[in-house]
C-alpha cells in the first residue's frame, strides 16, 4: 500500500490518501473532478494508519473530507510528519519517496508493477536505476 498526495491545481487543496493502485486512484479522482488532478508524492510501504496520523497532523488544514490546505505543502512538513508516523510504528521502517516523476517513467512503473515477484520500492528502484541517465539532474564536467 501506498499513501499518495494529489492536487487540484485550480484550488490548490491537495488530497492524502492511500491505495494499493495509486495510478488507478488518480484516475478515478480526476474522472470525478472537473478541475485538474497532479499527483505530487507517493509515499511506498505505508499503510492507511500512516495516512489517518497524517490526517489528524494537518486537521487545522483540513478543508473538507481528505482534502487540505496547500500550506501543508511548505516546507518538508510532508514528508518530517510521514517519517514521523512511520518511525512511532516501526523504528526500522523506511520511506521511499518519489517526487514529480516523469510521466514516462510513471508509466514504466504501472507496466513492471504487475511482477509481484518484487517489492513496490524495489521496482521504483529499478526502473529509475534503468533510466537515471535520462531523467538525472547531474550536469557533465567539461571536457579537458
Amino acid at each position: 500500500m501506498a499513501v499518495y498526495l494529489i492536487q487540484n491545481n485550480q484550488t490548490g487543496n491537495v488530497k492524502i490518501g492511500s491505495s494499493d493502485k495509486v495510478p488507478q486512484r488518480l484516475a478515478t479522482l480526476q474522472a470525478a473532478s472537473p478541475q485538474k488532478l497532479q499527483l505530487l508524492k507517493i509515499y511506498t510501504d505505508c499503510d492507511i494508519h500512516d495516512e489517518k496520523y497524517l490526517h489528524r497532523h494537518f486537521a487545522k488544514s483540513r478543508v473538507f473530507g481528505e482534502w487540505f490546505q496547500a500550506d501543508i505543502l511548505t516546507g518538508d512538513q510532508i514528508d518530517t510528519a510521514i517519517k514521523a508516523a512511520i518511525k512511532n510504528r516501526n523504528p526500522n521502517h523506511r520511506v521511499f519517496v518519489t517526487i514529480g516523476l516523469p510521466k514516462r517513467i510513471a508509466k514504466l512503473l504501472t507496466l513492471e508493477a504487475s511482477d509481484n515477484k518484487r517489492s513496490r520500492r524495489a521496482q521504483i528502484e529499478l526502473v529509475l536505476e534503468k533510466h537515471a541517465d535520462k531523467y538525472s539532474k547531474k550536469k557533465e564536467s567539461p571536457a579537458e
